[in-house]
């Protein structure tokens, strides 16, 4: 499971973990974060491009949708 930190220069074998789901969510970095926000990060990172957010449907996700869920507190 990779424990890649998401940002810019990722290495290619975190990234082909995530490409094949095989990543986790730490609580340390995450047990802040919405229920609603980890479901849009994980819509987004689905495997499988059928089952996969789409840009629309990202857009359109309660987390994006629900000013009262954004917070403007640091993680």
């Amino acid at each position: 499971v990779a424990r890649c930190r998401f940002m810019v220069g990722m290495n290619n074998a975190c990234l082909e973990m995530i490409s094949k789901g095989q990543y986790s969510l730490p609580p340390r970095e995450w047990s802040k974060v919405s229920n609603d926000a980890i479901s849009l990060v994980k819509g987004l990172l689905q495997p499988n491009p059928n089952k996969r957010l789409t840009a629309n449907a990202a857009l359109q996700h309660k987390w994006l949708q629900d000013p009262n869920a954004l917070s403007l507190r640091p993680i």
